[in-house]
């Protein structure tokens, strides 16, 4: 038997078995190219716009560092800042500045104010009293929201990540080293302290802390959320959301941020 005649025989038998079994012969997609061609793809539908979005006012507020994550305050009037060693509040239908205060250290956390509830169209109703930062060396800080003024500084243990809304006469900072801070927010008083271990590494920065009635509510570098009790800081609940897996620190990182 021929070279060709033999490569004949295979490829009937080959087509014979593919009509007659029920699965599949590697190469037998070659004469059934009807079944393995993909449905065809639905056309896209057009995206038509309904909010046409401009920029009503543009200012410079200062220098920041790339790797800390400063965020803007808003209240019903007012944008606060705070960028490199400053703060600063711009009135929010104009963008004109209001004051700028020097704080004399790099801010690394904020800006958070009042905790203000929402309207039904999503604005803030009232105004903040005051606004919180704080900074690399570990200082929390209170600032007038009205002249820019330091109202106290107090000492943590450690840089400080992020800064929560004040409710209730309390506001809660969250430093490097996996601590959370509560504060007597018109007085700067450290009122309570809890801790999470902290592994070996971790991202740079954290979440802010979300308060939910009489909670405060945080992630931490080991995996874990846990809820406070805002007023004296006892623990209420914790859930972890992931467990450490891998052979290294870099594959074993599970930092809720």
């Amino acid at each position: 038997m021929t070279l060709k005649s033999s490569l004949l025989v295979i490829l009937g038998v080959l087509f014979l078995l593919t009509g007659c079994c029920k699965f599949s012969i590697p190469g037998s997609q070659l004469f059934n190219q009807k079944s393995s061609r993909p449905a065809p793809l639905k056309a896209l539908k057009p995206v038509t716009t309904s909010i046409n979005a401009t920029s009503a006012w543009q200012v410079s507020t200062g220098s920041a560092m790339g790797e800390n994550k400063v965020h803007p305050y808003i209240d019903s009037q007012s944008v606060y800042v705070a960028g490199g060693s400053s703060a600063s509040s711009w009135q929010k239908s104009s963008g004109k500045q209001q004051w700028k205060a020097a704080i004399g250290e790099t801010v690394s956390a904020g800006v958070n104010g009042s905790y203000l509830p929402r309207a039904n169209n999503g604005s803030t109703t009232s105004n903040a009293q005051q606004v919180f930062i704080g900074t690399i060396s570990g200082n929390a800080i209170a600032l007038d929201a009205k002249t820019g003024k330091v109202q106290w500084i107090e000492r943590l243990s450690s840089e400080v990540l992020s800064v929560s809304p004040s409710l209730n006469n309390r506001v809660v900072f969250r430093t490097i080293d996996g601590k959370l801070h509560g504060l007597a927010a018109n007085t700067g008083e450290l009122i309570w302290q809890r801790s999470q271990a902290t592994p070996a590494l971790s991202q740079l920065g954290a979440s802010v802390p979300v308060i939910a009635s009489n909670l405060v509510i945080a992630g931490f570098d080991n995996g874990k959320v846990a809820a406070y009790n805002l007023q004296n800081g006892q623990g209420v609940w914790q859930v972890p959301l992931a467990l450490p897996r891998g052979n290294t620190e870099l594959e074993q990182m599970i930092d809720v941020d």
